[in-house]
């Protein structure tokens, strides 16, 4: 399709958008050859190749768990996320691998019941950070090929997944040393995902403590609308050159059928035309891929007449379907 049409059929499809996307208003040019695919991620991966090529899916994350791997000090078992990563590197796509939560072991309360000692502090931060260089010379090498590591999960008192100190404390305990460990290999740090709860004000101190932006590559949050919250962060983060990309790691559970279809309409459009996109990484959205057989999610895979597990399209993953296959 030649640029001309492309740009006039995607603002009619913008314009229709319940989510109100904004009209095209300048030229795509500083896109380059960026497409869809380089936006769309997913949370864990779609048991379904042709699916995944259906909707345009070009990332997944996948859960690295200190907690999960390291039965004790100095042994790892990889064969979860070694399968996992393995199998998304094999359909061309690439794999956020996220490395979070306390290892019970390490934990500096390893008593407490249903997991909670994950989300407690080390007793010693130089288990935490061997854990990431094993972590990181493992999935930066073939066949995994590993560029972009994350570094926890919405680490926040209030979310419930740090229970140190402070919020402050899990920035010098575990980001930093971590996103050194990362960039010592020459990956790519993608912050933990700063919840909804906290709020931008206080997601722009948390990176400003210690200079925490510095060992930031990707700025990450989860669960914010894009138009208020992706235009703020690129032009504190972004275009003064402090960080390189936005990503918003967790979308999904809203009743919302046409939700995927407005945000990834919404930010495809800003990105063209105010985002200045320079690399194709630089803007993702991760959905969750599935919460049951209800709108709010892209596929079920529990649907009626069809075999146990098999994933088909929702409203939802329908209408993010339609949107794939108009824009390039």
């Amino acid at each position: 399709m030649k640029k001309s049409a492309f740009l006039v059929a995607l603002a009619v499809l913008l314009c229709m958008s319940p989510g109100k996307a904004p009209v095209l208003s300048q030229p795509a040019a500083q896109a380059g050859g960026f497409t869809l695919r380089d936006m769309v991620g997913t949370n864990g991966l779609i048991p379904s190749p042709e699916l995944n090529k259906q909707l345009k899916v070009g990332y997944v994350r996948v859960q690295v768990a200190w907690s999960e791997i390291s039965p004790s000090r100095g042994t790892y078992k990889w064969e979860r996320a070694d399968g996992a990563i393995r199998q998304v590197a094999d359909q061309g796509m690439g794999a956020l691998a996220d490395l979070t939560y306390t290892a019970v072991w390490a934990s500096t309360n390893p008593n407490m019941p249903h997991s909670l000692w994950q989300a407690y502090p080390p007793q010693n931060v130089s288990d935490w950070t061997n854990f990431v260089d094993a972590a990181v010379t493992r999935y930066m090498a073939s066949p995994y090929n590993v560029k972009y590591f994350q570094v926890w999960n919405e680490p926040t008192k209030a979310a419930g997944y740090w229970k140190g100190d402070s919020d402050l404390q899990w920035v010098d305990t575990i980001y930093i040393p971590a996103a050194k460990v990362i960039k010592s290999h020459g990956g790519n740090v993608v912050f933990g995902g700063w919840p909804q709860n906290g709020g931008l004000p206080g997601y722009n101190s948390e990176l400003q403590y210690h200079n925490a932006w510095q060992y930031t590559d990707i700025l990450d949050i989860h669960y914010y609308p894009i138009g208020q919250s992706f235009p703020p962060l690129y032009n504190q983060w972004i275009a003064t050159g402090k960080c390189k990309g936005i990503w918003q790691t967790e979308i999904g559970a809203q009743n919302n059928p046409t939700l995927l279809n407005d945000q990834y309409s919404y930010l495809y459009t800003w990105a063209r035309t105010k985002g200045n996109w320079h690399f194709a990484d630089q803007y993702k959205l991760f959905w969750f891929t599935g919460f049951g057989a209800s709108d709010n999610s892209a596929l079920s895979r529990l649907p009626p007449g069809k075999a146990t597990g098999q994933p088909v399209l929702t409203p939802n993953g329908q209408a993010l379907a339609a949107l794939a296959q108009k824009v390039q």
